[in-house]
């Protein structure tokens, strides 16, 4: 049993909230470059001619660890109005994998609106899962992509509105601030590296 699972297991899991927070951020800035790469490798099916995006330092910003993502658009095309995209499987699991992990602060809350999200997020996991044949229609990546809010939830809006609910979070459990910026159980000797980093 890990150390995180051993203190979960001893009813003190409000300790941990601060790693599943750091944890889930990460999360979403993974999630927010996977979207960015899908949306590359669309771009570059419809127009085999145009240069290829340069994802390189989005990837590294990301602390992504999935080097196929770089070369995805590579091995992208269109066809019959629908993207074929090899990775589409992989893309999948690593999209449901990483929308698990940013709504994990909110497992066990009985707040309606962490509820809410996470039956969003069920839906979602359930509706990637199904992403097996390497192709994606107009509307399946309006579904993961779509950013304009509407009639019927997208993948995207999810995320945004996860990663809003755990800006919330991390404010509320703050105990101090430094310059702005939240911080928990802050040693005053890190407070000087705090203010730094906020005054960039």
């Amino acid at each position: 049993m890990e150390k995180v699972d051993v203190v979960a297991a001893l009813g003190q899991s409000k300790l941990l909230l601060p790693a599943r927070i750091k944890a889930a951020l990460a999360a979403n800035d993974r999630l927010k470059f996977a979207l960015t790469a899908l949306q590359a490798a669309t771009a570059h099916a419809a127009d085999g001619s145009a240069p290829l995006a340069d994802l390189r330092r989005d990837y590294a910003a990301a602390h992504v660890n999935a080097p196929w993502m770089l070369v995805m658009q590579e091995a992208a095309w269109s066809e019959g109005g629908k993207l074929h995209l090899p990775d589409l499987p992989r893309l999948g699991k690593l999209l449901a994998d990483d929308i698990r992990l940013m709504a994990r602060p909110l497992e066990g809350s009985a707040d309606a609106a962490h509820l809410a999200l996470l039956a969003r997020v069920d839906h979602w996991c359930d509706w990637l899962v199904r992403l097996n044949a390497g192709v994606l229609d107009d509307a399946q990546m309006v579904a993961l992509t779509g950013g304009r809010r509407g009639e019927d939830d997208t993948f995207h809006i999810l995320v945004m509105d996860l990663h809003k609910s755990l800006n919330r979070m991390a404010a509320d459990m703050s105990d101090d601030t430094v310059d702005g910026a939240h911080v928990w159980q802050l040693d005053a000797g890190d407070r000087p590296r705090v203010a730094a980093s906020c005054a960039g």
